[in-house]
């Protein structure tokens, strides 16, 4: 599945921290293989430096020449139908396990256009399906039109960034587009509902303020962060944070988007779906019969009570 992220008014750094956050949260939590490109020329912020820049530095070894990234790709998918090889070549994983957490560096060419065209980009896109179960997509706020059509129309899932209190003209009634408040505060008289009103839209999905998570991201420790803090229990700090990330996960790894009643519990469903019977004439009880009647604890307990009832 294809996922585009770009903030509705162009700061590519509001896109690589939601999409560092919403990847890295999809692998951990949901054990998927994640894929994170970003269309961005090399003087803005890169996931894998939000991530885990700070490990890099520390434990790696500098090299004269490195065949990676999106330029490495590029190249090969001139000449190759990609394959899992040609990936494992090029990306930088970020976890232990197999191809769960890959991000793909951007271009170390300025005009990063050049290497983006219609049968390079749907050669990556085709072999990265064959790889990984979520590819996010990261469109720059100064793409042209030209990329931005070629990405949303490769897209299953496009997820627009917005800010409270903040006007923006980008198109989101396309059936593809959940808007997602970054740095959302509860406390702030633009809340949900006054988007949902302003938009049009009965769902909006959030990305809490977080202290803590903001700091990781500016000390490139995010990926650290992510793993030492996923307790998601109500007296937690970050459990705003977490069970947001988790709701809006939900919406592509389920592939259903939910609307503000929420879903029915699972132990209801079967109920809904079948009908009530009249009772039959032979199950009426004459007047001061006696019925034992089973009572059952709770719905799915097995702890069952005999008792007489005298109709």
């Amino acid at each position: 599945m294809i996922i585009t992220i770009r903030d509705a008014n162009g700061n590519v750094n509001n896109s690589v921290c939601a999409a560092a956050l919403i990847a890295g949260m999809t692998a951990i939590t949901k054990s998927k293989k994640n894929l994170i490109l970003q269309f961005t020329p090399p003087t803005e912020k890169n996931v894998l430096t939000v991530m885990a820049g700070k490990s890099i530095r520390e434990n790696s070894l500098l090299y004269s020449f490195q065949d990676d990234g999106l330029d490495s790709l590029a190249l090969k998918a001139d000449n190759n139908d990609l394959s899992k090889e040609h990936f494992d070549e090029c990306v930088s994983p970020i976890l232990e396990k197999e191809n769960m957490l890959d991000v793909l560096k951007p271009t170390k060419v300025e005009q990063y256009k050049t290497i983006t065209s219609n049968e390079v980009f749907e050669s990556i896109i085709t072999g990265s399906k064959g790889v990984y179960e979520y590819i996010y997509i990261i469109i720059p706020g100064n793409a042209d039109q030209e990329l931005s059509d070629l990405v949303t129309k490769q897209s299953d899932e496009d997820l627009l960034l917005i800010r409270q209190g903040e006007d923006f003209s980008e198109p989101y009634n396309n059936g593809k587009t959940s808007l997602v408040v970054d740095d959302y505060e509860e406390s702030s008289k633009y809340d949900l509902h006054y988007i949902k009103k302003k938009c049009g839209v009965k769902k909006v999905y959030t990305i809490p303020h977080n202290v803590a998570a903001m700091d990781a991201m500016k000390s490139e420790t995010l990926l650290d962060y992510l793993l030492t803090n996923r307790k998601n229990m109500k007296t937690d700090a970050n459990y705003n944070l977490y069970s947001s990330l988790l709701s809006l996960i939900e919406l592509f790894v389920t592939d259903k988007k939910q609307d503000d009643e929420g879903e029915l519990e699972e132990e209801f469903r079967d109920n809904e779906k079948t009908p009530l019977l009249e009772p039959e004439e032979s199950s009426i009880l004459p007047e001061n019969a006696v019925q034992e009647v089973i009572v059952k604890k709770g719905l799915f307990r097995r702890k069952e009570k005999n008792i007489m009832i005298n109709f």
